[in-house]
């Protein structure tokens, strides 16, 4: 059972540290409990615990240490050097509906990734340190700006609503609706399936549901999205044909904070 295994083992170890106070990091572990909405974390008498200085060294030693003589380090990979500020997450055990790639692939994983962060403000760097593969690294700036980066030739069409919701809380919101052409109209539909697929493209994987069965919808707030709805929600609004090409982006931007607690 994927949810009870999800629950016991769904651990992230995160430091972060601003560019405001470089060299000034806190840190702690989270245990996620969805099933209970709970998410559990360290303190230490009441404070996130902290470090001064920089951080990522060791995880760059670890890197190389684990690879041949003979690769080519620097050619393949992107490691940078220890960090005076930033963010690192380190995930264990995980389990999600992706199919089990790489983390860094270009497959399961980072496409259900960047449908968590549609817009992130800087690049975000994938890295698997669990296989010595030629590609452990790669980076992303989420579904819209990988969207953009050139691929805009595999959308039929691009609409962006503003609407307003009648809402004294809500008030206006932008939407975008993209809609994906049909696979018969593209010279290769392997392209499309690394932003709409109803799984995986890995050939093991159709059995783990993919991103856009679970997020067709999604409901973001500064580019993260914090609730998601199904294909099967655009289908049970009369877009049964369209469902499985079509992405819907609502920004909930702006929000007071207690709305956003009783929203998400």
């Amino acid at each position: 059972n994927i949810e009870e295994e999800y629950n016991q083992q769904a651990f992230k170890f995160i430091a972060s540290s601003s560019i405001h106070k470089p060299g000034e990091w806190s840190w702690t572990l989270i245990h996620d409990k969805p099933r209970k909405s709970q998410v559990e974390y360290l303190t230490v008498n009441g404070e996130f615990p902290i470090f001064d200085g920089t951080f990522g060294g060791a995880l760059t030693a670890k890197f190389r240490e684990s690879y041949p003589e003979k690769y080519d380090f620097e050619k393949n990979t992107t490691t940078s050097d220890p960090q005076s500020h930033g963010a690192f997450v380190k995930v264990y055990d995980y389990q999600t509906n992706a199919s089990r790639t790489m983390i860094s692939g270009d497959e399961g994983f980072r496409h259900k990734f960047e449908r968590s962060v549609v817009d992130s403000p800087y690049p975000i760097q994938l890295t698997d340190l669990r296989y010595n593969s030629k590609f452990p690294q790669s980076s992303t700036r989420g579904f819209r700006q990988e969207l953009e980066n050139g691929n805009e030739h595999l959308l039929e069409g691009k609409e962006h609503l503003t609407v307003d919701t009648e809402s004294e809380t809500l008030g206006e919101r932008d939407i975008t609706v993209l809609l994906f052409k049909n696979d018969d109209d593209l010279k290769d539909a392997d392209e499309k399936s690394k932003f709409v697929a109803g799984t995986s493209t890995h050939m093991d994987a159709t059995g783990r549901t993919g991103v856009q069965k679970d997020h067709a919808v999604m409901l973001t707030i500064n580019g993260q999205t914090h609730g998601s709805k199904g294909e099967y929600f655009l289908k049970s609004i009369g877009y049964s044909k369209i469902a499985g090409d079509t992405l819907v982006i609502t920004d909930f931007d702006a929000l007071a904070n207690l709305v956003m607690v009783n929203m998400f």
